[in-house]
């Protein structure tokens, strides 16, 4: 399939005239219950819509914590339609690390007790509408459908089914942030599933105001992916592949989550994942200064550097990007209050430098079984290149295929780049997602 990018000077116009009305025709939306593990206490979030702060003018962040828009950027309609929930690729979950799970009586990889939580209901838009009281609490999501996209017969599209990928989004997003991305995938034959972590979108939030990001275990972003993969992504897989594509904060989340979960997905992107953020100091330094700040009962406070979210459009971050994409994105966010969030707490960083050291253990790093492909940018001034090829390195010494694709002249957000870079980008995933299985 010949790949036809979305025009950068006509951006806005070809978005709402022509790629969110065919997303809207296969769009679905849900609420999901977290996942529920014994060893982490349940959150009573005090939200789901997050408490308006007065507009201010802010600035891009230093390294130290970074600024808005990713993770790693902050420490610088219908029933299911007959789906057949589940693949026939895998006998089960195999979970690695502390929370064991049992995998399904019906050899389906969706295992029992994250298809009991899921009990909502699976892409059930009607349904989704129908509990806007009752969610309180549960993870939001999106699904686009590919039968659905097929039948609004776009120009260029595949007739080919090819499976579906599930979008784990970087700091700060959220799931309509990767509307462009959703149409190429669809284009191509795919579904896409998008759940929105904790402490974003619509998905429940534990701090008041609508700016700030907090996390208590970042153990609770790995599992809540982990279920929604089994449960909800492998429903609309009918069977095909199930991939798994990560961006920053998402990347790092997903990393984690193939260590401890190695046969739920199929292949994986990882595009500039945080393994480790940039930081501005010694990475043994920065979990001390973080560690205290909690300990002295910091935690949801914001940490230093931080901006709280402006409706100001500030060209001069976005230089080198595509500035038509990187205001498309702004926008979003203005006319969304529960997109404002832009500035990480102390807790949040404790738990990103946590699941920094988690995940490059060897042993963990072993255990993957995904064949992944791993995206770093150029010019990254959030995420540190060397840990990410780390990873690369040891997930290969584990026997597990691996891509390193360092993609010259980009910037960590490579989902609002120029169509220069966008066109390598987004043909390079595609390409990989196309190569058979067996023979990566």
């Amino acid at each position: 399939m010949e790949l036809h990018l979305i025009e950068e000077h006509d951006c806005a116009t070809t978005m709402t005239e022509t790629v969110l009305p065919a997303l809207a025709a296969c769009r679905s939306e849900g609420w999901m219950e977290p996942s529920h593990d014994a060893d982490l206490a349940p959150l009573d979030s005090l939200r789901t819509a997050p408490t308006p702060r007065k507009p201010k003018r802010g600035t891009p962040g230093s390294p130290i914590f970074g600024q808005h828009g990713e993770l790693a950027e902050v420490i610088h309609g219908t029933e299911n339609g007959g789906r057949t929930p589940g693949r026939t690729s895998h006998g089960g979950i195999r979970p690695v690390g502390r929370m064991r799970i049992r995998p399904s009586v019906n050899a389906s990889p969706t295992n029992a007790r994250f298809a009991e939580d899921a009990k909502i209901g699976v892409g059930n838009a009607d349904h989704a509408a129908a509990t806007t009281t009752d969610h309180a609490g549960k993870l939001h999501y999106i699904c686009y459908d590919s039968a659905k996209f097929d039948a609004v017969r776009e120009h260029g599209a595949t007739a080919t089914f090819r499976g579906a990928v599930v979008i784990s989004h970087g700091f700060t997003e959220f799931a309509e942030r990767f509307a462009e991305l959703a149409w190429y995938l669809l284009l191509d034959g795919f579904s896409v599933c998008i759940l929105e972590h904790r402490g974003h979108g619509y998905s429940p939030r534990d701090v008041e105001d609508e700016s700030l990001v907090w996390i208590d275990d970042w153990h609770r972003y790995v599992d809540d992916l982990a279920k929604f993969c089994s449960t909800i992504g492998q429903d609309y897989a009918l069977g095909s592949p199930l991939y798994l594509y990560g961006h920053s904060m998402g990347g790092g989340i997903a990393a984690a989550m193939l260590e401890r979960y190695p046969t739920i997905i199929d292949k994986a992107v990882l595009s500039v994942p945080m393994i480790a953020p940039k930081t501005g100091m010694p990475l043994w330094l920065a979990p001390w200064i973080v560690e205290l700040a909690c300990a002295v009962g910091l935690s949801k406070h914001i940490a230093p550097t931080q901006q709280y979210f402006s409706e100001d459009f500030d060209e001069q971050f976005y230089q080198g990007l595509s500035m038509t994409r990187a205001r498309w994105v702004h926008d979003l966010r203005v006319k969304h209050p529960e997109y404002h969030t832009n500035a990480a707490t102390f807790g949040w960083v404790r738990e990103g430098l946590r699941m920094y050291r988690s995940v490059l253990r060897p042993s963990a790093c072993a255990e993957v079984e995904a064949p992944l492909l791993v995206f770093q940018a150029d010019n990254d001034a959030y995420v540190l290149p060397q840990p990410q090829s780390r990873f690369v390195s040891l997930v290969r010494a584990g026997g597990c295929p691996a891509q390193l694709v360092h993609l010259r002249g980009s910037r960590h957000e490579m989902t609002t780049e120029r169509n220069e870079i966008m066109r390598q980008y987004v043909g390079r995933i595609l390409d990989f997602l196309h190569t058979p299985l067996a023979e990566e």
